[in-house]
């Protein structure tokens, strides 16, 4: 089983110049935690409820965030600020043909997702958790059905 079989193809994506509001609307509409930016077909960043919640502060700075500022304020720079300006820059991505076992394995060891999956660094899905989660029920449910199989990496 390889990262095709498992990616979520219709990806909700959102523009650099787009406002921290209109991305966090998104997010909500849909259900998600993050986006990939998309500047002409090619990730750019990923955008999170995280980088939201941090702003004005990008997501790359080792900077904590002042406590003691007002709701309102933060709620004025949702308008103010930029995706591009707190998006996280150094984008892990797979290809499609990635094993699903390394999906996994990026989403558990360095707490990455979702992750974007590429075809000739274009996007063509995205895989979250929950993907990833039902593919390995899949394979339970097969091999619970079919007890005498061993279950594999491959899928």
């Amino acid at each position: 089983m390889v990262a095709r079989d498992i990616m979520t193809r219709d990806t909700i994506t959102i523009r650099p110049g787009v406002s921290l509001a209109e991305a966090a609307k998104l997010m909500l509409k849909h259900g998600l935690n993050a986006l990939p930016v998309v500047d002409q077909e090619h990730v750019v960043g990923m955008i999170g409820i995280k980088d939201i919640l941090r702003a004005p502060i990008p997501s790359f700075y080792d900077t904590l965030i002042h406590k003691w500022t007002r709701p309102e304020e933060k709620a004025a720079l949702l308008l103010e600020v930029r995706v591009e300006q707190v998006m996280a820059r150094n984008v892990v991505s797979v290809e499609e043909e990635t094993p699903v076992m390394e999906v996994t394995a990026l989403m558990a060891n360095r707490g990455l997702h979702p992750i974007p999956v590429l075809r000739e660094s274009r996007l063509i899905g995205i895989i979250g958790r929950a993907d990833a989660v039902r593919a390995l029920l899949d394979l339970a449910d097969a091999h619970e059905s079919s007890p005498g199989e061993a279950l594999t990496q491959d899928g």
